[in-house]
């Protein structure tokens, strides 16, 4: 077998473990990142990135040879090891910026999210984008399906927004929300939300701890009263502290309807609401989702009220333990500034997203696509840079062999 072929196929073997098989390895990689609009075109960035230093790796290569390399073999050696040096340098510059950028920008934002949002740190994210297992767990794909999802939820189309071609911006007719823009909207109407709930809390704290303590005088004058009922001076008091109760519910009756909904007296249902409590306790399951009763006109939610019986109960239940938890006079819950409102949109509780759930989507949608892809990009370099520089030497070696033998054929 003519020696000079050999070399020359061993040289073209070891050229393409260099570069072009880094390139190969990412494109195998980032795969499962391709074609979705999810994720951008980060990782065909990179590729594009990758190829376009290689390529001017092999042109100053090629003119270091001729300018320098060609003037002696120890000329040729210093070549070698600067385009040693470059190429390792090219490979894992990239990825030293790119997390140097990246990450304090990534933590940053972690850390401003509100409450526990299930996101994992930067480097967990960066090295799960890829699943090699038929499992596709990866935290590509877990985005790809959450996006899938959400938008599938709200009815929209794509991941970006866009007017129509025969839009009226003026009005704003004609545009369409996509999952991006939406998950960032969610998240800065929950957070309001959660900015109302905290101050209606507030506020309602400090209504009813002013109602509490005109409450507890008008007790303790009746109590005083039951004692000597017949001293004038007590039943003076008794009455004055019993108006003062009355007058102050009557003063903060609008400002109690605005926190808590409308205000309804249940006494004559009692009997009927303890039945239908009772069964659901018994057997949950026989409670449909969403049951309310209509009292006055005004449907109150009876899952509501059986939170409000489970979480004052705590222990065996009967008719008679259930009518005395349940007040003669409730609040409905239902406003547009009502505790419970401001509550259900936090929760997601109101047939949309929770807060942590809106965050948390926003936040993959902001960082996710990059730092899955770098992830990608860093793995395949620091696979790879070793190949490379290895890959210069041999590819070197073997076109020597291949001269030497041509020349002694010749």
């Amino acid at each position: 077998m003519n020696k000079a072929i050999l070399y020359k196929a061993l040289k073209s073997i070891f050229f393409l473990a260099g570069f072009p098989l880094l390139i190969i390895l990412m494109i195998i990689t980032m795969a499962p990142m391709f074609g979705t609009e999810v994720l951008g075109n980060h990782a065909q960035n990179w590729i594009i990135a990758f190829t376009v230093i290689w390529v001017v790796l092999l042109i100053i290569h090629f003119l270091l040879e001729k300018f320098i390399g060609e003037k002696s073999e120890a000329h040729h050696k210093v070549v070698l090891v600067v385009m040693s040096a470059l190429s390792i340098l090219c490979i894992l510059l990239p990825s030293a910026i790119f997390d140097a950028v990246t990450r304090p920008k990534y933590e940053a934002a972690q850390k401003q999210l509100v409450g526990e949002v299930d996101i994992k740190n930067y480097d967990a994210v960066a090295g799960w984008h890829r699943d090699f297992t038929k499992r596709y767990d990866s935290d590509v794909y877990v985005l790809i399906n959450e996006n899938y999802d959400f938008i599938k939820q709200y009815g929209m189309e794509h991941t970006y927004s866009e007017w129509y071609d025969n839009a009226d911006k003026e009005h704003n007719l004609g545009y369409k929300y996509g999952s991006f823009e939406k998950a960032k909207v969610l998240t800065e109407q929950k957070l309001e939300a959660l900015r109302n709930l905290e101050a209606a809390k507030a506020e309602l704290a400090e209504i009813e701890a002013e109602i509490d303590v005109k409450l507890q005088s008008s007790k303790a004058a009746d109590e005083a009263l039951a004692q000597n009922p017949n001293d004038e001076a007590l039943v003076k008091a008794a009455e004055e502290a019993r108006k003062a109760y009355d007058d102050i519910l009557a003063e903060k009756e609008e400002d109690l309807v605005r926190l808590k909904g409308s205000r309804v007296d249940i006494t004559e249902y009692k009997g009927e609401i303890v039945d239908i409590l009772l069964a659901a306790i018994k057997d949950k399951d026989l409670l449909p989702d969403g049951l309310t009763l209509n009292l006055l006109g005004i449907d109150i939610p009876v899952g509501d009220l059986l939170d409000l019986v489970m979480q004052y109960a705590g222990g065996f239940l009967n008719a008679e333990t259930i009518n005395g938890l349940i007040p003669d006079v409730i609040y409905t819950g239902m406003g547009p500034q009502t505790v419970s409102t401001y509550q259900k949109a936090v929760d997601g509780s109101d047939s949309d997203l929770s807060l942590a759930d809106a965050q948390k989507l926003n936040f993959k949608y902001t960082y996710y696509p990059s730092v899955l892809a770098g992830g990608a990009m860093k793995y395949v370099c620091y696979v790879c840079v070793g190949i490379v520089v290895l890959s210069l030497f041999l590819t070197d070696y073997f076109a020597k062999k291949q001269k030497e033998e041509e020349k002694k054929n010749d």
